[in-house]
């Protein structure tokens, strides 16, 4: 008689991950689950897109400039929480908020590509787990943002690359690492967010002694 092949449901909320061994468990995922997913993936891009456009525009004064604290990119971290999805709604409230900005063409697709890139590589390096990835890609956000924005915050405002690297990279420091990690590392221990995050499913087929015994 054949051994039951085994699936590992891997319950995944955020990083905390916990496998739990099922019989029987369909190796494709159903349409209505899938639906749900995508429903799930929008409403984080939507949620995020929104928070953080409407954070730029509330506080304009001191998020468009050389010099800028853009209070917004404490929200970045959370991409590690919340994955790809974020990092494309960051990217959309990008758009949106630069053009309110009014710095032109440049912002909106340089700040836009610097959310995303920044986000999707902090993201892939927290996958991890451990506290101490987490905030090296936070340091990674923090670079990205520093670099990008900074190289053509030079351009539009005519000043050396070294000032506007600086002045991004302080308000950075401030808004990622000092308030956005510390956020990011209390809103992944709160159990409501682990609760809506353990909805997402890992399904992971092992079956590594099913050949053996079929002769």
């Amino acid at each position: 008689m054949k051994p039951a092949c085994k699936l590992h449901k891997r319950m995944t909320y955020g990083y905390f991950s916990k496998v739990v061994t099922v019989n029987n468990l369909p190796q494709n995922k159903k349409p209505g689950e899938l639906m749900r997913k995508n429903t799930r993936s929008i409403t984080v891009v939507a949620v995020f897109a929104a928070l953080y456009a409407v954070t730029v525009i509330f506080l304009a004064p001191i998020s468009f400039d050389v010099y800028q604290v853009r209070i917004a990119d404490a929200l970045l971290p959370l991409s590690m929480i919340f994955g790809i999805p974020s990092a494309l709604g960051f990217g959309l409230g990008a758009i949106v908020s630069n053009i309110y900005g009014g710095l032109g063409p440049i912002d909106v697709v340089g700040g836009t590509l610097a959310n995303i890139i920044a986000c999707s590589l902090a993201w892939y390096v927290a996958k991890r787990g451990r506290s101490l990835f987490r905030f090296i890609g936070s340091l990674f956000e923090t670079i990205i943002i520093t670099v990008i924005v900074g190289g053509y915050l030079s351009l539009i405002f005519g000043v050396p690359i070294e000032v506007a690297f600086f002045g991004v990279l302080i308000g950075s420091i401030i808004a990622i690492n000092i308030l956005g990690f510390p956020i990011q590392e209390i809103i992944r221990r709160n159990s409501s967010i682990k609760l809506f995050l353990a909805s997402k499913y890992e399904v992971n087929q092992k079956c590594k002694n099913n050949r053996s015994h079929r002769f």
